[in-house]
């Protein structure tokens, strides 16, 4: 099943499965990744590609430092 179908297939849900369903999901995905500090393969790939583009990788707090805050 396509990430569209499985979309398709959620308007067709009533507003209390929906919520039910997008219950479930939020469970599944705390479980998998409980600090959200996983990435997904698209992300992955994009930040891979940035480095390679661009290796000069900066830390958080100079970032922080440059921007003002």
């Amino acid at each position: 099943m396509t990430d569209k179908q499985l979309v398709d297939l959620m308007h067709l849900l009533t507003v209390e499965d929906h919520q039910a369903v997008e219950h479930i999901i939020k469970r599944l995905v705390i479980l998998n990744d409980p600090n959200y500090t996983r990435l997904t393969p698209m992300e992955k790939k994009e930040l891979n590609e940035a480095v390679k583009d661009n290796g000069n990788l900066i830390t958080h707090e100079k970032l922080k430092k440059e921007i003002g805050i």
